[in-house]
């Protein structure tokens, strides 16, 4: 079944350049810092579309558990599923679209809609734990040459079945942060004792 809100006949009355990653098409769910506080938002060409205030205005009552919207966080949205994900984004594509519902562009948009460079993206969910799989040749040979130098990279199963590891669910940042080093002791081969700094190798 097709979904209507991806035709590329579809138009925003929202400025979207040519080339933006952002189109009426794509409509991606985040968090930002909006003025202090934690938003739900989405984005359509450089606008940032405001979750949270469209619920309060009552702009999505049609969409089930619009109100979990108000969160600081997507955890419990997210949580009710897939066609709770479907009804919102049919009901942003019908607020955004040049002929749908135009009850988002004939009000006071200045309280939904703000310029992209005055807001700033946040982790949009707690993370509590995750299971990372080594899907890249070039991540998993990297990563075996740091466990296991001077021998063959990787594992002779790497190649016929998924390899997994726990992952840290602080290494999960927003892009464009600066990565910290991690710090511990070790030990150099020709040193007589160990040492503690950063890290030589980080993947």
């Amino acid at each position: 079944m097709s979904d209507e809100t991806l035709s590329t006949q579809r138009e925003s009355w929202i400025e979207v350049a040519n080339n933006s990653d952002f189109p009426i098409q794509n409509l991606p769910l985040g968090v930002v810092d909006s003025f202090g506080e934690q938003h739900a938002a989405t984005i359509v060409g450089d606008t940032v579309v405001d979750l949270y205030a469209l619920s309060k205005a009552g702009l999505l009552e049609d969409v089930p558990h619009a109100e979990l919207l108000r969160r600081a966080t997507l955890n419990a949205f997210l949580e009710r599923g897939r066609a709770v994900g479907a009804a919102l984004r049919h009901r942003l594509s019908d607020l955004l679209r040049r002929d749908g519902d135009p009850a988002l562009r004939q009000g006071a948009t200045h309280a939904f809609l703000f310029e992209r460079e005055r807001v700033s993206s946040l982790v949009p969910v707690d993370v509590g734990d995750y299971v990372d799989f080594y899907s890249s040749l070039e991540h998993a040979t990297n990563l075996g040459k740091l466990f296991r130098p001077g021998g063959d990279p990787l594992l002779p199963n790497w190649r016929w079945i998924p390899i997994g590891y726990h992952g840290r669910s602080a290494t999960i940042q927003i892009d464009g942060q600066a990565v910290v080093r991690p710090k511990g002791q070790h030990k150099a081969p020709n040193a007589q004792a160990p040492g503690f700094g950063p890290s030589a190798m980080l993947d």
